[in-house]
C-alpha cells in the first residue's frame, strides 16, 4: 500500500480559475457574425418551423442569416443597392419570403 501526503492545501475555486485564466491567454477576439458590420441590430426574424433560422437586420451591414442559432452567418443581401436595413420579416402566409426595409 502506498500513501502520499501533502501539505499543500488546494482550493477547488482557485484550479478552475487558474486554468481558464491560463487558457484565455491563448485566445483572441474576432469577429463571428453581423454585430462585427455595424454594432447595431435593427431587427430579428426566426422562421417559425425552423427555430434554428434566423435573420437580423443590421442597421449598417445589410442582412444576414444564420441557419444554426447564430453559430454561422451568411450575408443574404449584399448585391442589392442598399446597405442600411432597418427592418426585416417573415412573410405570415410563406415564411421562405423574407420582407426587408431599407434606409
Amino acid at each position: 500500500m502506498f500513501l502520499l501526503w501533502s501539505g499543500y492545501s488546494v482550493s477547488a475555486q482557485s484550479i478552475p480559475n487558474e486554468v481558464a485564466s491560463h487558457v484565455a491567454k491563448g485566445l483572441h477576439l474576432r469577429g463571428i457574425g453581423p454585430a462585427v458590420m455595424g454594432g447595431r441590430f435593427a431587427d430579428i426574424a426566426i422562421h417559425p418551423a425552423q427555430p434554428s433560422t434566423w435573420y437580423v437586420a443590421v442597421g449598417s451591414g445589410g442582412l444576414w442569416k444564420t441557419i444554426n442559432s447564430g453559430i454561422t452567418w451568411h450575408p443574404v443581401f449584399d448585391d442589392q443597392a442598399s446597405y442600411s436595413i432597418g427592418t426585416v420579416a417573415l412573410d405570415a402566409n410563406n415564411p421562405e419570403v423574407v420582407w426587408v426595409g431599407t434606409g
